[in-house]
């Protein structure tokens, strides 16, 4: 489909295949299917392509944790990708998207598929939206939310997690990616929220625009063993935002805000 989708590339280790050798929305109507293979993969693939970085899938914690130990620095979130936190992930419900340039890391971002049983308020105040072994947390460690999250309950949500760029890239390499992130997620796994956690900093003045997410709501925070508290932001988007969003034409125009799209004028596919 595309000159970078190449097994043999020496950009992709063990573990990491291409993107569009990942690609298979075949559940997806045969329109829309095309429709974003053609217009909308391949493109945002190849606009990275046009600064030397190729980019890669893994559904293989365990080059997660490699990556996450050669990255020059690793975001606090990043259980989600713990092979040892969460010994029963894999292909049914984990993967990230590994952007590698001159044969080394530039950046990568996850995604979990985790079915709710209770409210997405009460996994967080569990940790156990982190963890399947919350016990191999820090000790001490807990997390408070409210707000809207506590209506989000006993559905699947998609979980974004561990996104990470190296400083000297693009500064359209972390657009791409989170649109890379959120194509890949719709076409690949059903589920009723996408949602993910960040600081203040990152979430207010990038969720919308940048991240692609519906809102940015709720107050979260996360206390140490030693009393100190670091505060959060939730990012959600329902799946008919992110449908809406991978269907239009300016998905793939790095030079528009997610957030000023008008979602009511999407591909018909």
């Amino acid at each position: 489909m595309n000159e970078m989708s190449n097994r043999n590339n020496p950009a992709f280790s063990s573990g990491v295949v291409p993107f569009l050798d990942a690609w298979d929305a075949r559940h997806l109507p045969r329109a829309l299917r095309v429709y974003l293979t053609d217009q909308v993969a391949l493109r945002l693939v190849n606009q990275l392509g046009e600064f030397g970085i190729v980019v890669g899938i893994s559904h293989n914690l365990a080059t997660l944790k490699a990556l996450q130990l050669a990255a020059t620095r690793w975001p606090r979130l990043a259980e989600p990708c713990d092979p040892d936190l969460n010994p029963s992930a894999g292909p049914h419900d984990t993967f990230a998207i590994i952007l590698r340039r001159e044969n080394q890391p530039v950046g990568c971002a996850a995604m979990r598929l985790k079915r709710l049983e209770g409210s997405l308020s009460e996994h967080i105040a569990s940790q156990s939206l982190f963890a399947e072994r919350p016990d191999l947390l820090p000790v001490g460690q807990r997390f408070r939310a409210n707000g809207f999250v506590e209506k989000i309950a006993d559905v699947p949500i998609a979980w974004g997690s561990s996104l990470w760029a190296d400083a000297n890239v693009p500064k359209t390499m972390v657009p791409t990616l989170m649109r890379l992130l959120h194509l890949y997620t719709f076409a690949h796994w059903f589920w009723s929220y996408s949602v993910s956690i960040a600081q203040p900093r990152v979430a207010d003045h990038y969720g919308l625009d940048v991240h692609g997410y519906e809102m940015v709501t709720t107050f979260a925070r996360r206390y140490s063993a030693e009393g100190t508290a670091t505060d959060y932001r939730i990012l959600i988007a329902c799946r008919d935002h992110v449908r809406r969003m991978v269907q239009h034409p300016g998905y793939v125009d790095l030079s528009v805000d997610l957030s000023s799209l008008d979602l009511s004028e999407t591909h018909v596919a």
